[in-house]
């Protein structure tokens, strides 16, 4: 099933994970608010997903190519905002070259700054020569590298108390399943006497597939999740249970058409994620403070202070973006890059 509207997944994901971070409760305790927002963090895993959908579908021909344009696009705007939040004292000089190296990640894991890209340049690093091993066998290709990630993580959670990987070890089964998926579809598209009926019944199945799957998903998450968080057989294992819930949204989303609006927000999904680590929580803070002098403490003064804050964190995240595209293609007209 081919993804048509990726710019929507994505911006719907960078929303979950904006929500999960800068969200200040509503409703206190409320069981049903704590149970969304602390779910939330699927929206990791469907970057995961679709950006490992979309290395399948075009594939790979030039292994250095290849990374030096992803670092181009996503590592060098990482060392940017690490050097960003250098400047402005949120970062010392020895953190800041152990993060830009990737050495946090492994070190703090999901307390590392913005832990998410050196983690999607690992899978950038990996996914190339995963390729060549799905394209000698396609069956062995997900056996053999489910076997090294089910095996490694047993053992390091049996012989060492060592947690802060895991919370990118438990993302590689969504990144299999993303690639496995991509290459089906390929397959499909480039399958020219595929039936047309056959198609147009899994198109139109589609919502009620990634609804379902959702569904389904949010359950074992509540249970798994939420009420308890799974460790068994390896430390956070409730990761790899978010898949169904995760991959049965990026369907459903799918279904949603890109416009302007959403193409403008979805293309600084890396700039959401990064201005909310960099500035979202001071500002949060001055917004909360800022209504609860005006109108005291009660839900109204704490969701315009959300409100605001996503607006704040989106609207600073676009003007990033779009500085950046125009950087870039000065560069390129001057034939710098």
């Amino acid at each position: 099933m081919k993804l048509n509207n990726k710019k929507t997944i994505m911006l719907i994901s960078a929303m979950m994970i904006l929500y999960y971070h800068l969200w200040i409760d509503l409703f206190g305790s409320n069981v049903a608010e704590q149970y969304l927002k602390r779910t939330a963090y699927i929206g990791v895993d469907m970057f995961f997903f679709v950006s490992a959908y979309s290395i399948a579908v075009r594939k790979v021909t030039s292994y250095g190519s290849f990374l030096f344009s992803r670092f181009k696009s996503v590592y060098l705007k990482f060392i940017i905002f690490a050097l960003a939040a250098l400047i402005i004292g949120k970062m010392t000089p020895v953190p800041f070259f152990r993060t830009i190296l990737g050495g946090d990640l492994f070190v703090k894991g999901g307390g590392s700054f913005l832990w998410f890209l050196p983690a999607i340049m690992i899978v950038y690093l990996f996914l190339p020569l995963y390729q060549k091993l799905y394209d000698r066998s396609k069956i062995l290709a997900p056996i053999i590298a489910l076997s090294i990630w089910l095996a490694v993580g047993i053992l390091i959670t049996i012989l060492t108390s060592y947690k802060s990987i895991f919370i990118f070890w438990n993302r590689i089964p969504i990144v299999i399943t993303g690639y496995q998926i991509g290459r089906l579809t390929q397959n499909e598209l480039l399958d020219e006497e595929s039936d047309e009926g056959i198609k147009n019944t899994i198109f139109k199945l589609r919502p009620l597939f990634g609804l379902l799957l959702f569904a389904v998903g949010m359950v074992i998450l509540y249970f798994f999740g939420f009420r308890s968080r799974l460790q068994k057989p390896i430390y956070d294992m409730f990761y790899v249970l978010g898949m169904p819930a995760s991959i049965g949204l990026v369907y459903f989303l799918d279904l949603i058409p890109e416009n302007k609006v959403i193409k403008l927000l979805g293309s600084a999904t890396l700039e959401i994620y990064a201005i909310q680590m960099i500035l979202g929580y001071d500002f949060g803070n001055f917004a909360l403070s800022l209504f609860k002098g005006a109108m005291g403490v009660n839900t109204c003064s704490i969701l315009l202070s959300n409100l605001l804050t996503f607006i704040f964190v989106i609207g600073i995240a676009v003007v990033v973006n779009i500085i950046w595209k125009n950087c870039k293609n000065i560069l390129k007209s001057n034939r710098i890059v």
